[in-house]
């Protein structure tokens, strides 16, 4: 190899070397990535350390936006920003990058990194998915599908939870004006249990074995829903979750709670733990914070208790 050739390869090497070192030290300071940086015996080790700083490094630059969230649900800040952040894993996990700083026997030290554009657009998604929740839910919402109006409505306030510009979301919800996502959501929930109504239609005894069943009519805005999951207390606990349809529900109660009876409890289906499976981002937040609770979801419905006393003497009788 000539000099001239030997020295021009020197070069190379030296300008890759100052450009490789730039770029880390751009990384580093100046704010336009958030990274982790991550030791341990091996590349796995390192790498899965590496990892969790970088998700204490987002957990930090996002912390002040979740103060006013953790307020209602009295959460640990702290707690709540970092399992928040986990609930975005499987999106960063697919956007980050990564640079071996070190490789020595038994020392390896990795870099991992996301661009804050990067960052932004999984945020984005996530904004997306809660505008779609909010779509599917009016749709329901305005076909008296309860089930689906409350799933959908619910899942959006969840993950709006979830989300940096938590305060800051917008959406057009009756079609007039936009306002605040998160104070929608808790409004369009509450009023559709402000609206629903449960009225008992008919009741069943019977004798041998003791029993009640109520027959119940449901409504929103004065007309039969066309779908509610519900469950209703037995005595000692609740009942199986009921799919009541096209305004149709029934309440079955045994033993000496159903003598004793003086109001039918009920409780409304509105988070769907057991189908959050189906959007991994709800699940995630289901299972790791603490997720609001809506007291108007319990109905108490005052049972008529002389006319079910008079009916007491026969096998199976009626009461209207």
């Amino acid at each position: 190899m000539s000099i001239k050739n030997c020295l021009t390869l020197i070069g190379l090497v030296f300008f890759s070397f100052s450009l490789h070192a730039q770029s880390l030290d751009e990384i580093r300071n100046t704010g336009n990535y958030r990274y982790g940086i991550g030791n341990g015996q091996n590349y796995s080790m390192a790498k899965k350390n590496a990892l969790e700083r970088l998700s204490e490094s987002i957990s930090v630059h996002i912390q002040s936006e979740f103060e006013q969230v953790v307020k209602e649900t009295n959460d640990n800040l702290d707690s709540y920003v970092k399992s928040v952040v986990n609930t975005y894993s499987s999106a960063v996990i697919s956007n980050y990058e990564e640079r071996v700083l070190k490789e020595d026997q038994g020392n390896v030290e990795v870099l991992v990194y996301i661009t804050r554009e990067n960052l932004t657009e999984i945020f984005k998604q996530r904004e997306q998915l809660i505008s779609d929740f909010i779509i599917q839910a009016d749709r329901a919402e305005r076909e008296a599908r309860i089930s689906d109006a409350l799933r959908y409505y619910y899942w959006a306030l969840v993950l709006s939870r979830s989300h940096p510009d938590n305060s800051k979301l917008r959406h057009n919800f009756c079609g007039s004006f936009e306002e605040p996502v998160m104070m929608g959501l808790y409004d369009r929930i509450s009023r559709i249990f402000s609206f629903l109504n449960f009225e008992i239609k008919t009741v069943e005894n019977f004798e041998n074995p003791i029993q009640k069943r109520f027959y119940l009519e449901i409504s929103y805005k004065g007309k039969p829903v066309t779908d509610i999951d519900y469950i209703h207390w037995v005595g000692d606990g609740y009942s199986g979750q009921i799919s009541a349809k096209d305004g149709k529900g029934i309440a079955i109660v045994e033993g000496v709670a159903a003598k004793e009876m003086t109001e039918l409890r009920l409780l409304v289906e509105y988070q769907y733990a057991n189908k959050s499976h189906l959007e991994p981002e709800v699940k995630l937040m289901m299972e790791s914070v603490v997720i609001p609770y809506f007291e108007k979801a319990e109905y108490k419905i005052s049972v008529n208790t002389q006319k079910q006393l008079a009916a007491d003497g026969d096998n199976k009788t009626r009461g209207f």
